[in-house]
């Protein structure tokens, strides 16, 4: 498959099943019996490549049923790149260097084998969604520190995380609960915390969901009253008290320091934030 083939919905729907295959069992079998630390390099290595291959895949398709394209045509060499620079602002990921490295290290098979078949969105959010299912994206988390390969367990989430997005995205039903919870969230009836628990994701990722969809607290919201801030002045200033001044790092401020930066600044600082710093 050329890497004009995979910037097309069919195509690149299909190099991530056919990649998924390849881990589907040891992913069934990897929380039931221990693996030697070649092993868990190896499944690490994969599950990284075939992640990252989703999350590119995702967000082509996603870009590809938003501009309307007809799924029959040839795309031009402007429009791949377009798609091209899609997926890199959606998620981070160059698709012609994931699928590079997934077509190398996965033995994925060429355009010649590859079939047209018209995949709806809903159908391919299934699939996604499925992928998911299967993988035990926390026990890699683990595997990964255990191992010493944080870097490769990093690769694995951020690609989980933005395969989880283009779900939510695109899924009537999600996106229901999104619209939901985010009215409750503006009116100050349900706190960041919550919100994160009820669609499984991160407090962070939850603020940047929320957002993205047009939910913020109004001012008025989230104005403190006379007796809350002066707890948290003296809260304040009790810590400093303990550590004499010397700086510490908490999740909590670790969180709050990465919402910050994607408010002010505009930087989306979450890809570079190891998650076991959130957790």
């Amino acid at each position: 498959m050329k890497m004009a083939e995979f910037l097309h919905p069919d195509a690149s729907f299909q190099a991530v099943a056919e990649a998924e295959q390849q881990l589907r069992l040891r992913y069934l079998m990897a929380e039931s019996r221990p693996l030697t630390p070649v092993q868990e390099k190896e499944l690490l290595q994969k599950s990284a490549i075939v992640l990252e291959l989703a999350a590119a895949a995702s967000c082509v398709v996603e870009f590809y049923f938003e501009q309307s394209w007809n799924i029959e045509r040839k795309l031009t060499a402007e429009e791949d790149r377009q798609v091209v620079d899609r997926v890199k602002a959606r998620c981070g990921l160059d698709p012609t260097t994931v699928y590079q490295e997934a077509r190398l290290q996965l033995n994925l098979p060429d355009a010649g084998q590859h079939r047209r078949i018209q995949l709806s969105l809903p159908a391919i959010v299934r699939g996604m969604r499925a992928f998911l299912e299967i993988c035990p994206i926390d026990h890699l988390e683990k595997t990964a520190a255990r191992a010493r390969l944080e870097i490769v367990g990093h690769r694995c989430r951020v690609a989980y995380d933005a395969v989880k997005a283009f779900i939510i995205r695109n899924d009537t039903h999600q996106r229901r609960i999104v619209t939901l919870l985010g009215q409750k969230y503006q009116e100050a009836a349900l706190e960041v915390d919550d919100v994160a628990a009820l669609l499984d994701v991160h407090p962070v990722d939850a603020v940047a969901l929320l957002e993205e969809n047009g939910f913020a607290r109004p001012l008025e919201a989230a104005r403190l009253s006379d007796p809350d801030r002066q707890a948290i002045y003296a809260s304040i200033r009790a810590d400093r008290l303990v550590r004499n001044g010397e700086p510490k790092s908490t999740p909590e401020m670790v969180g709050r320091h990465v919402i910050a930066s994607e408010r002010i600044e505009g930087i989306d600082a979450r890809r570079w934030i190891p998650r076991e710093g959130l957790s």
